[in-house]
């Protein structure tokens, strides 16, 4: 799967991680602030003057010698996600840590590493474009296409928890 588009839930204006795949299925991942704020920038869309904590962890991965392999979104209770990220480090030895789906997506946005969602997590809590959910604005200009379109951002946008 991919990151599609960033939006807010329709229902409950928390802003919102979409993810696609080729199949036109869709699970929407409610994030906090920071989070999104964290993806927009891995998506080119806003700049911050400092290094953020992914950026942080990702730069402690890579000077270990450590690459995320893949992360994964592999099980769902009620509203909330599990995932797991899949590393390798520098000795070769693979090893998989839990992960909140935010931080791990942000993670495999830096890496370039695959993400992946278990079929039972997208039958529970993953839609298709032609089901119930298919009224609901959820992107917020996204073409479709692998770069993600985002609306502009003003240096006011984020009040004063900017970055």
């Amino acid at each position: 799967m991919k990151v599609s588009a960033l939006s807010v839930d329709p229902l409950s204006s928390a802003p919102v991680i979409l993810l696609t795949d080729e199949s036109s299925r869709m699970l929407p991942i409610k994030v906090g602030l920071g989070e999104v704020s964290a993806v927009a920038a891995e998506l080119g869309c806003i700049e911050f003057e400092r290094p953020n904590t992914h950026r942080l962890m990702a730069a402690l991965l890579q000077r270990a010698g450590a690459t995320v392999d893949r992360v994964e979104i592999y099980d769902v209770s009620g509203d909330l996600l599990y995932a797991r990220i899949h590393l390798v480090l520098a000795t070769g030895e693979a090893v998989v840590e839990e992960s909140r789906p935010s931080d791990a997506l942000i993670l495999a946005l830096l890496a370039g590493a695959e993400i992946r969602v278990a079929s039972r997590v997208l039958d529970r809590a993953g839609h298709t474009l032609d089901d119930e959910h298919d009224d609901m604005d959820w992107s917020l200009g996204h073409s479709g296409a692998a770069d993600v379109e985002l609306p502009e951002f003003s240096d006011d946008t984020f009040g004063k928890w900017k970055m």
